[in-house]
């Protein structure tokens, strides 16, 4: 999409009229031929596609900058096909084949963001930097926020926002939900999805709320600080809270298939510190506790220091306000991050659990 904008950025100062086309799989170029009626501007966004005789285009053309070294030119009939093929309605093919306004580009660039980070979550052989994956996360859910306020996904970006500020700044927490629930009211996302509204009032009561709430276990299997496999995903994480039941809103247990697990909802979920620097949210059946040297001959899949020194040093943020220390047993292949004050008054209970772990022979 840069090299798109670049490109036209450059034929607009030759004096010709170009602008960006938000086609299906990538974005090309939209060029006005000085014979095109340039007098009225206006006419740029509702252009018709219909001015293509046997292939050869009178008025305008389509260049596909990023293969211009092969087909630079894009015949509409191709582009007609490929809408097909996608199986694109036939009456959004003239929608898709104009050229698009900067709001629409700035919105497909953010997806694009949003998208790209989220697959490299997926892929344990490529690394993202914490502060990278935040930055990038919190811009693409707050341009979503600001061009499509009153769209019915608005809670979804709502949520994005106030997990990547609890995430890596707490201390932020309350004064950027406070704006956030100002910039709410001010542009009606209130009426259209009340909701919002008051998810982000009860989140600044809360953190205004000096007392703790405790939770007493019942049938969690699994404690704070505990390292941890992911069943399905392979990747290596830490354990920094948990829910009785799945708390997620119901448009994310929906996306991630919660109800489609043979424990659904209703088990034990768990907050936790990914070894990518990443925040998620597990079932208790994907977690498996790393097996000790005293019940495993296989070292890869024993506990090590470069397991708690990657955790340490990609979630420095997370590891100071959840943990006051890390303890390893290097002869059994043992460690347990050990939880701060604050975390062990959330969760009273589990500290005993892990130190149970470490001292058991």
């Amino acid at each position: 999409m840069s090299l798109v904008c670049t490109f036209v950025a450059i034929v607009t100062r030759l004096g010709l009229v170009a602008a960006p086309v938000g086609f299906p799989g990538h974005v090309h170029a939209w060029v006005a031929l000085p014979s095109y009626q340039q007098s009225d501007p206006d006419s740029l966004p509702g252009v018709e596609e219909a001015d293509w005789e046997a292939e050869r285009p009178l008025r305008r053309l389509h260049v596909d900058v990023f293969h211009s070294e092969t087909e630079p030119f894009l015949a509409s009939e191709d582009m007609r096909r490929t809408l097909w093929n996608l199986h694109v309605p036939e009456v959004q093919w003239r929608l898709l084949m104009r050229p698009s306004s900067a709001s629409e580009m700035v919105l497909r660039a953010a997806n694009n963001v949003l998208h790209s980070v989220t697959r490299i979550q997926h892929q344990p052989t490529t690394h993202i930097q914490t502060e990278t994956r935040a930055a990038a996360l919190y811009a693409s859910a707050m341009t979503f926020l600001v061009g499509r306020p009153q769209a019915a996904d608005a809670a979804r970006f709502v949520g994005g926002v106030v997990s990547v500020i609890k995430e890596q700044f707490p201390l932020d927490t309350e004064p950027v939900l406070s704006r956030l629930l100002e910039f709410v009211s001010d542009s009606n996302v209130g009426v259209t999805n009340p909701e919002i509204g008051m998810h982000l009032r009860n989140s600044i009561a809360r953190l205004r709320d000096p007392s703790v709430e405790v939770k007493k276990r019942k049938n969690e299997k699994y404690w704070i600080g505990m390292i941890f496999r992911h069943a399905k995903f392979n990747y290596v994480g830490v354990i920094l809270g948990w829910d009785e039941v799945c708390k997620a809103e119901e448009r994310w247990m929906i996306e991630a298939g919660v109800d489609a697990l043979p424990r659904g909802r209703g088990q034990p979920f768990y907050t936790v510190l990914a070894k990518d620097g990443s925040s998620r949210y597990v079932a208790e059946e994907n977690v498996v506790q790393l097996p000790s040297l005293a019940t495993s001959w296989e070292p890869e899949q024993n506990l090590n220091w470069d397991v708690v020194r990657a955790l340490t040093l990609i979630g420095t943020s997370t590891i100071e306000q959840t943990f006051s220390r890390v303890e390893v047993d290097e002869e059994l292949g043992r460690a347990w991050f050990v939880p701060a004050v604050s975390t062990a008054e959330e969760f009273p209970d589990d500290t005993a659990l892990g130190v149970e772990y470490m001292q058991k022979p």
